[in-house]
């Protein structure tokens, strides 16, 4: 078409272009699954490859997309295959938890996998808040093997993840608050020895922000969660007393 205002030919010509696009639009599809829809947003988990890019159904780490209902979009990379992940909605948080074989420790060659990095094996999942997407997803990392964590195993064992309210005075960081009764998120290790975990508040984990300075300015970052296990919280199974 002719911009108004302007006599003569355009100084371009566009032409149609010959090929699988010729003739028509191009068909491009997003492939996801459709995690939740609301009123203002709708939430899609796409498999995607390591640059972010989908390049076929078997990619393996994920993306949740976020489309607003003005059309903006939120994207967050997941280093983890979506068939190998699952998806716990709570009130104010989208807890995403790997499977524990996804990256397991203790394999001398996976630094010959492509899509493999040595801190993959440490992440148990990510927590996400539900009141601002924009914020990236926090990574929940497992408890140190040096603190006891899988034990008896050369992988570390598996593990189950939840977020609940309750009171942990052994936990509490003053006295002032052994009554505290906010989320936590909550680890049960699942091997010789099952024990449970805690993190510390999640509140407290969002709003917490650490300034480090280097060569190249300022940055704003956040700790990942972590654990302190439960005292007296370990069973040995199959013990006497403790068989399952």
């Amino acid at each position: 078409p002719m911009v108004a205002g302007h006599v003569g030919e355009a100084p371009v010509r566009w032409r149609p272009v010959d090929g699988p696009w010729g003739g028509g639009s191009p068909k491009l599809a997003l492939r996801a699954w459709l995690v939740e829809s609301t009123p203002d947003y709708v939430l899609f988990l796409a498999p995607v490859s390591r640059d972010g890019a989908q390049r076929s159904p078997d990619d393996p780490h994920s993306a949740l997309h976020f489309v607003g209902y003005d059309g903006e979009v939120v994207s967050h990379h997941l280093a983890c295959n979506p068939k190998h992940l699952t998806i716990q909605r709570y009130d104010t948080y989208f807890l995403l938890v790997k499977d524990p074989h996804e990256h397991p420790g203790g394999e001398d060659n996976a630094c010959m996998d492509d899509h493999w990095h040595p801190s993959y094996p440490r992440v148990a999942g990510w927590l996400l808040a539900a009141d601002d997407v924009s914020v990236p997803p926090l990574p929940i990392h497992l408890p140190d093997r040096r603190a006891g964590f899988g034990a008896g195993t050369t992988s570390g064992g598996a593990w189950s993840l939840a977020i609940a309210r309750g009171n942990l005075e052994e936990l509490a960081p003053s006295h002032h608050l052994r009554q505290d009764a906010s989320q936590r998120l909550y680890l049960l290790e699942d091997g010789p020895v099952l024990r449970l975990w805690a993190s510390r508040r999640l509140d407290d984990a969002f709003d917490a922000l650490h300034e480090q300075h280097t060569m190249d300015g300022r940055r704003l970052l956040r700790h990942a969660l972590d654990f302190a296990a439960l005292p007296q919280s370990g069973l040995e199974v199959g013990s006497a007393g403790g068989a399952w």
